[in-house]
């Protein structure tokens, strides 16, 4: 019995998140002798967790939370809610990312405007936000000077940002994959689970909601607010996890860019793989002096794995060889038929 058959295999594309929360580590301002310790905030019912987080659009500002000290004269804690700007949107690369999200990239000198509530007033005074980071660095500084009360923080302040691959198979517009990530200068945090995307367009995928896991063996619910949107090899869409850190008692950290990155493309129409994929080849078989022959019918310099098997309750089949096809169709020797049941499939792309 002779069967033949063909089977997509397994396709990667780049996994860059980045989340849209800062987490902004303590400072200390001095006036009058006398320190002032802050911690940023986004939850007042716990304990400071450094959260810098996305605002209200109704705010005006793209940015908000609390700063709390202890007063050091009389020790009492005080809060003081603010919202501020981060720099205006930049996108050098054109991947869809804001630059200043994006670790690879730096962040000039820039100074942004936002608003506080002194302790005891119900009105908002103005506060100034000035920003810094290198590229390739996760590390950058903001300096916030509530105008008013003549206090200058500077706060040490750190993008969170997980970088990997998927690897996924294409079946009819169903995209299953699975993905493992590790965030930025801190391999041992790590993000691994299943990925469902439905091919809605060559320019746009939808994301299932699904759930991975980290490195505690926490399930980390997560979705996408949006579809992912095509910019040139990039797909891009705002996306949440139910909890962005565990290591705090609040929900927090839910917000984040998911950014899919596909270098292949087949056919060099500018459309990625990953929604314009390599059609399925067309195979048959030839009989010419008891010797068989492959004829695999697909799309010229892509390369075809052949691959064989004596039953198809087998896991791993034999590969006999690859081959790069040079026309639309090409042979494949086989050799003699055996006297059994043999099978055939091919798969593409061809494995490494």
């Amino acid at each position: 019995m002779i069967l033949l058959t063909t089977a997509a295999s397994g396709a990667d594309v780049q996994v860059h998140l980045s989340c849209l929360s800062l987490r902004l580590a303590p400072a200390t301002a001095r006036q009058s002798g006398l320190d002032y310790t802050a911690a940023v905030e986004s939850d007042t019912n716990n304990p400071p967790n450094g959260e810098l987080a996305l605002a209200d659009t109704s705010t005006g500002y793209s940015h908000g939370g609390f700063l709390n000290w202890a007063d050091p004269t009389t020790g009492v804690p005080v809060v003081v809610p603010f919202y501020v700007d981060v720099p205006d949107f930049v996108d050098t690369d054109q991947n869809g990312l804001d630059d200043f999200f994006e670790i690879s990239r730096m962040v000039p000198t820039t100074t942004t405007d936002g608003v506080y509530q002194a302790p005891g007033n119900t009105n908002w005074s103005s506060l100034t936000a000035t920003w810094s980071r290198p590229a390739n660095a996760k590390d950058g500084i903001c300096t916030l000077n509530l105008l008013a009360l003549g206090l200058v923080f500077s706060h040490p302040f750190e993008l969170i940002e997980y970088e990997g691959s998927l690897r996924y198979t294409n079946t009819d517009g169903l995209i299953n994959g699975w993905a493992d990530l590790q965030q930025f200068e801190k391999p041992t945090n790590v993000l691994s689970g299943g990925v469902t995307l439905l091919l809605v367009s060559p320019d746009r995928l939808s994301l299932d909601d699904g759930s991975w896991t980290d490195a505690s063996g926490n399930t980390v619910p997560f979705g996408a607010w949006e579809p992912l949107n095509r910019y040139g090899t990039n797909y891009l869409a705002a996306s949440w996890f139910a909890d962005g850190d565990f290591s705090t008692p609040q929900v927090d950290y839910t917000d984040w860019d998911l950014l899919l990155t596909d270098a292949h493309d087949y056919n060099l129409d500018g459309v990625p793989d990953l929604t314009d994929p390599l059609p399925p080849p067309i195979l048959s078989l030839e009989l010419d002096k008891n010797r068989l022959s492959l004829q695999i019918q697909g799309v010229a310099g892509q390369s075809y794995t052949v691959e064989n098997a004596t039953d198809l309750s087998q896991t791993n089949w034999t590969s006999i060889a690859t081959v790069t096809l040079t026309n639309a169709e090409q042979e494949v020797p086989l050799g003699k038929p055996a006297s059994g049941p043999q099978f055939w499939r091919v798969v593409w792309p061809a494995h490494p």
